[in-house]
């Protein structure tokens, strides 16, 4: 402030390309709170370092961003850093605001960024990850859609069901699982009752007979060709003293009808995403018929994405640094839409959905997207996986 009862300045930094979106946003709140000044400052200059002895680890990095600005998008803080002091704790400013509603956010939401009681970020989008599957495949081997809900012990077993072998030859494969087979070892671990992510250090040891058991059957799925692991030095799932051919792209494997379910992104936009007039985009861009269905119940995510706003537990304004992401978090940023293309046209990532329900129904984000990929989307929501903490 620069007298008493004088204007309040807060800074937000920004990438340069989303300049022309947050500019006319910091105008709009200033209009709206005349006390309260937003200048935008550039987080390249902020990220980017250079010199012998520069600093690249996360927390330089949100160091930096914290010690220069007092608002910033939450990409620039890594999940490994949301812990720390350098980030104010949102929960009493928003228990302190009274016109903070809560429950306009989908479940979860909030939550995933809550450690240890403090809530460090606040959402502006939460990603969900969804599964396609073959539908033609499935009919062909007389298998019933999967259903909402459904196990990971119910996904391996349709895996199991799907997948074909001749000789030493795939004719089909039953999941393409891109985590290497780290989320389906976790599945294995969690139904004979070992947590990883909750265990404490030396908890749990590899020569343990549930472990045991548990890589015994991975490896027995990825032998079989229920599981697919990708493998882009050219061998999918041969023998490892066998002959290395071209690189495989699992991608055209899966256009090729020879993968039974796979996670929705992994073709990028040629999966499920809003499409004018509802109906699969994958459908037309595939030569079979694609099902959309939620991951199974329980799963622990290890690739959660951090998208929101952060303040630094340095402003000395915390209040008003609230009011101003809190007023953003109601806003269009999507570059897209806010620069006037049609959401069903434009860029628009599969999994991406506003954080805030009143954001969803004002960008009309369920009516641009077809009913089953709609309804899984609902029931991830419905459901959130719990956070790492």
């Amino acid at each position: 402030a620069t007298d008493e009862g004088g204007k309040v300045t807060i800074s937000f930094a920004a990438w340069e390309y989303e300049r022309q979106i947050y500019e006319p946003l910091a105008k709009k709140f200033g209009e709206e709170h005349p006390n309260i000044e937003v200048v935008i400052v550039p987080l390249d200059d902020l990220v980017n370092v250079s010199g012998p002895n520069a600093d690249y680890s996360a927390f330089a990095q949100l160091r930096r961003v914290v010690a220069g600005a007092d608002t910033a998008p939450a990409q620039v803080a890594s999940p490994e850093t949301l812990g720390s002091s350098l980030l104010l704790d949102l929960a009493p400013q928003m228990d302190a605001d009274s016109s903070f509603k809560r429950d306009d956010y989908y479940p979860g939401a909030l939550e995933q960024y809550t450690i240890g009681g403090a809530t460090r970020v606040l959402p502006r989008y939460v990603y969900v990850q969804l599964l396609s599957y073959n539908k033609d495949m499935l009919k062909e081997v007389g298998l019933p859609a999967p259903k909402l809900g459904w196990s990971w012990n119910d996904l391996l077993g349709m895996a199991e069901q799907l997948a074909s072998k001749n000789g030493s030859d795939f004719d089909r494969y039953g999941y393409l699982d891109i985590s290497g087979g780290f989320s389906p070892l976790l599945a294995l671990l969690k139904e004979r009752n070992i947590d990883l992510f909750q265990a404490q250090a030396g908890q749990v040891r590899l020569d343990q007979p549930e472990v045991i058991e548990s890589v015994t059957r991975l490896r027995g799925l990825i032998g079989s060709g229920a599981l697919y692991r990708p493998d882009y030095g050219g061998r999918p799932q041969g023998p490892a003293d066998g002959p290395i051919d071209q690189p495989v792209d699992p991608s055209q494997v899966i256009r090729d009808g020879k993968i039974g379910i796979w996670a929705q992104d992994f073709l990028g936009f040629a999966g499920p995403r809003p499409i004018e007039g509802g109906g699969s985009s994958q459908s037309t861009e595939l030569p079979f018929q694609v099902g959309t269905i939620a991951y199974p119940a329980n799963m622990v995510n290890p690739y959660t994405n951090v998208d929101g706003y952060i303040v630094s537990a340095g402003t000395e304004h915390p209040t008003e640094a609230w009011q101003w992401i809190e007023f953003l978090s109601r806003q269009q940023t999507d570059q897209a839409v806010a620069m006037g293309m049609a959401a069903a046209g434009g860029y628009s990532p599969p999994g991406r959905i506003p954080a805030r329900q009143s954001v969803a129904d004002q960008n009309g984000f369920w009516n641009n997207l077809d009913a089953e990929t709609a309804e899984a989307y609902k029931w991830a929501i419905a459901n959130p996986q719990p956070p790492i903490t």
